[in-house]
């Protein structure tokens, strides 16, 4: 899939706190869908189904990341 350096580097960070890219982003970026995946980095802000402010924070800059070299 042809990444930007951004995108690379934000999918990147999110794989390292996450462990792993995750079903729907991959599916999303295979299609070259880079907005959906860009959407669906905010699901990545939970655990025990809790909602976090540190980790909704993190996705935030990850997805500003992603959409650095873009515009």
């Amino acid at each position: 899939v042809p990444l930007t350096q951004s995108q690379y580097d934000a999918l990147c960070s999110l794989v390292f706190n996450t462990g792993t890219l995750g079903e729907t982003i991959t599916m999303f970026l295979k299609a070259k869908k880079y907005y959906m995946a860009w959407q669906s980095m905010a699901l990545w802000r939970k655990q025990d189904g809790k909602d976090l402010r540190g980790l909704a924070i993190r996705r935030a800059q990850e997805m500003g990341l992603f959409l650095e070299d873009r515009f």
